[in-house]
């Protein structure tokens, strides 16, 4: 193991990152070496660029993989080697407006969402609010179905594990 690779598993052991973000990070360093043959501590903004441009166009790596790899290498110049050009020199991602919708293009905006003011705003964050604005609307169990199927076929719509199986069922107009 390199002394600098030791160092910045040291540093984020001392600032309590899990063993799994370690095990990444140091991944993502690793492979960040291999791809210009050379140490890290050699390597400059340009090459945080070329690398970041790398493994978005030639890799077509998904957005949060990416900013993973980011922040191993902002973690890597920043804390390990004390290199304060990062954050001037590599540019951040934008955040996204909503997590999880795409505003005005997202289908679960139309009909009963779009009337509710505040189902826009809590929509997103919890899967909960849409079941029970449609089970208290006085329309049909068509309606509610055809608002399980659009809620389950769109793209836009982020779930964890756990909220993903609960919603396959779909719930009863009781």
């Amino acid at each position: 193991m390199t002394h600098l690779r030791q160092r910045m598993q040291e540093d984020l052991r001392l600032r309590n990152f899990s063993e799994r973000t370690i095990r990444r990070y140091t991944e993502i360093v690793a492979e960040f070496a291999r791809y210009f043959h050379k140490s890290p501590d050699q390597l400059g903004s340009e090459h945080v660029r070329t690398f970041l441009l790398y493994l978005l166009n030639e890799r077509k790596l998904a957005w949060g993989t990416i900013q993973g790899a980011r922040s191993a290498l902002k973690f890597l110049y920043l804390r390990t080697l004390k290199q304060t050009w990062f954050d001037q020199e590599i540019i951040k991602p934008k955040d996204r407006a909503e997590a999880g919708c795409c505003a005005d293009r997202c289908p679960h905006r139309a009909g009963v969402m779009q009337r509710s003011a505040s189902a826009h705003a809590g929509f997103a964050a919890t899967s909960a609010f849409f079941w029970v604005l449609v089970e208290i609307s006085p329309f049909s169990q068509v309606l509610t179905e055809s608002c399980w199927l659009m809620r389950r076929s769109s793209p836009h719509v982020r779930t964890s594990r756990k909220a993903s199986r609960a919603s396959t069922r779909i719930p009863s107009n009781n």
